[in-house]
C-alpha cells in the first residue's frame, strides 16, 4: 500500500510502502472499517531513524512528527 506525505501546501514530500525500496516502511498496522459510518482509519507506525540521508528523504524528516499524523 502507497502513503504520501503531504506538507502544509499539499506538496509530497515522501512516501510510505513496504513493497519499494528508498521509501518509509510501516509496521504495528490496523485497519479498521465502520460500517455504521462507512468510514475507516489506518493506524501504523513509522521507523524515522531508518531514513536514508538522502536530500528528498531528508527533507521529509523535519515534516514526520506526533503532530503531523
Amino acid at each position: 500500500m502507497l502513503l504520501t506525505i503531504h506538507d502544509a501546501n499539499l506538496q509530497k514530500v515522501a512516501f510510505v510502502d513496504n513493497d519499494k525500496q528508498g521509501t518509509l516502511n510501516y509496521y504495528d498496522d490496523t485497519w479498521t472499517r465502520s460500517l455504521l459510518t462507512g468510514s475507516s482509519t489506518f493506524e501504523f507506525t513509522v521507523f524515522k531513524k531508518s531514513i536514508k540521508s538522502d536530500n528528498a528523504l531528508q527533507k521529509a524528516y523535519s515534516y514526520i512528527n506526533e503532530r503531523a499524523w
